[in-house]
Formats: structure tokens, C-alpha cells, sequence
């Protein structure tokens, strides 16, 4: 039996299983050279969730995209003013 790995809800055979790509871990590492370095890597890997968290994760992806869009219109649009009024 699978289960959710956003919520950690079991997921029933009858019922479908969503992938979606999640945060897995992080990673610290120390390089001792002529320098010490510090370096810290973020991973993220394809998990099962259930439907409630799929939907979830997609209206928030969906906003992000959607502000990202409006942020480069107002942008567009600054640029073509100042263009517009030299």
C-alpha cells in the first residue's frame, strides 16, 4: 500500500496515486584545499501523494507562474513608457 509522502495519509489501492516532484534533502559538505569551502546542495526527487495533496500542489505552482507572468508584464510595460518618453 502506498502512501502520501506530503501528508504521510496511506493511500488505498482504489484510489490513484500522483507523482509529483517534492523536496527529498539536503546535503553539507566541507572541502579542505589550499581553502576550506563550505558548500550546501538541496535535492528534490519524483514522490507519490495523494489526489488532495496533488491538487494542492498544483494550484500553488499555478499562482507562482501566474505572478511570475504579471511581474513580467508590468516590466514590459515600464520599459516601453520609458522608451516611449525619451
Amino acid at each position: 500500500m502506498a502512501y502520501c509522502n506530503n501528508c504521510g495519509r496511506n493511500i488505498p489501492s482504489s484510489e490513484r496515486v500522483f507523482k509529483r516532484q517534492m523536496y527529498s534533502g539536503t546535503s553539507h559538505r566541507t572541502n579542505f584545499g589550499k581553502r576550506i569551502t563550505f558548500g550546501t546542495s538541496r535535492y528534490y526527487s519524483m514522490k507519490s501523494v495523494c489526489e488532495a495533496c496533488a491538487r494542492q500542489m498544483d494550484e500553488s505552482s499555478a499562482g507562482f507562474i501566474k505572478t511570475i507572468i504579471v511581474i513580467l508584464m508590468v516590466f514590459g510595460i515600464l520599459i516601453a513608457l520609458y522608451f516611449l518618453l525619451q
